[in-house]
């Protein structure tokens, strides 16, 4: 039986509900004939199939609320075997009736009203990305095991989530804004399957990983940090940095990612191209300034990087840069992705 189709043009997903539980079979162009992919195109919940194809591992996030959520089948032979009219009522375990599906309705939309009350209305493009960013992260914590993980309700009802539930809910509120945004799938870290977005900021494309920015993600994956502030190594970067330690796996091909002019660092006079002491002192005194304790720097390459970092760390002039001689300063570096973090106290 269908429970539901998916049709995103040249690749059609299909939820099949037989004695196994639930499947997911694929419907490509070229793995079946023209007449079998408009078929599939057209299937709708309940109808009765039969389907041939190959076992494969899931090209996109895991399902881990499914017994059958790695695998997928990619069909070559689709036969129809009864066609249905539009049930009354679902047929699936865990549906909900209309006053339920209301209800949940009318939370998500209070957690929007909340999130853009608080968003100053002049806010430019980037900004609004930057808020939006922040407030999933504060409002979120990275659970494994959490409810609804795999959808925006996981964030928005319950406050806790996985990757997929933190790139879905970045993608609606942007959508909401009137900002493209839309999901990857890959891997990262190990090999681990792993969702974030790719968005459209002043006429280009951008990577943005919302789940890497909540340091309760880097904690519950063996990180031996944590921080109350968001972290922006993933902020608007383009392919070749998110791809340091991202391995997209896109069924259809995305578009070139290649600016940096929307990168949080340049954006926020965090970048340098060489070691500036200068600019070291103003980016301490801002923080300050503002009631900080957590800043960030990007450098240009491994040269500048080492050169920061040697006169910061090894021969330790991070101190003149306290505010009070009792003053105490934490610090995280990733010479990988030519980043230091320093924590304030």
């Amino acid at each position: 039986w269908v429970q539901k189709n998916r049709n995103k043009g040249g690749i059609v997903f299909v939820d099949l509900r037989d004695r196994s539980g639930i499947l997911q079979l694929i419907f490509e162009n070229g793995s079946v004939s023209e007449e079998d992919f408009e078929k599939a195109g057209r299937l709708r919940s309940e109808f009765v199939i039969a389907a041939v194809g190959t076992v494969e591992a899931r090209s996109g996030a895991v399902n881990e609320n499914l017994a059958t959520g790695e695998i997928e089948i990619r069909v070559n032979e689709l036969r129809v075997l009864s066609e249905s009219d539009t049930p009354p009522f679902p047929i699936e375990e865990n549906s909900k009736t209309k006053e339920e599906c209301k209800t949940i309705d009318a939370r998500i939309e209070n957690y929007v009203a909340e999130c853009f009350g608080q968003m100053p209305e002049d806010f430019s493009d980037y900004e609004k990305v930057k808020y939006i960013y922040e407030y999933i992260i504060d409002t979120t914590e990275y659970k494994l095991e959490s409810k609804d993980n795999q959808n925006i309700c996981s964030v928005f009802l319950n406050g806790e989530s996985v990757c997929m539930g933190y790139a879905k809910a970045m993608q609606y509120l942007l959508l909401k804004q009137n900002i493209f945004c839309t999901l990857v799938n890959g891997t990262a870290l190990h090999g681990e399957e792993h969702a974030w977005n790719l968005i459209l900021l002043d006429g280009q494309y951008y990577h943005v990983d919302v789940t890497w920015g909540d340091s309760s993600y880097m904690v519950t994956n063996g990180e031996d940090f944590f921080s109350e502030t968001p972290n922006y190594g993933f902020f608007c970067v383009p392919t070749e940095e998110i791809s340091k330690t991202h391995t997209i796996k896109s069924v259809v091909e995305l578009p070139q990612c290649i600016a940096w002019e929307s990168n949080y660092y340049i954006k926020e006079g965090l970048y340098f191209k060489s070691l500036d002491t200068e600019k070291i002192a103003q980016v301490f005194g801002r923080a300050y300034e503002t009631g900080e304790n957590h800043l960030e720097i990007k450098c240009q390459d491994v040269v500048v990087f080492r050169e920061i970092y040697g006169y910061l760390i090894e021969e330790q002039n991070v101190f003149q840069y306290l505010n009070d001689e009792k003053d105490t300063v934490s610090y995280y570096e990733d010479e990988e992705l030519l980043m230091l973090e320093f924590w304030l106290k």
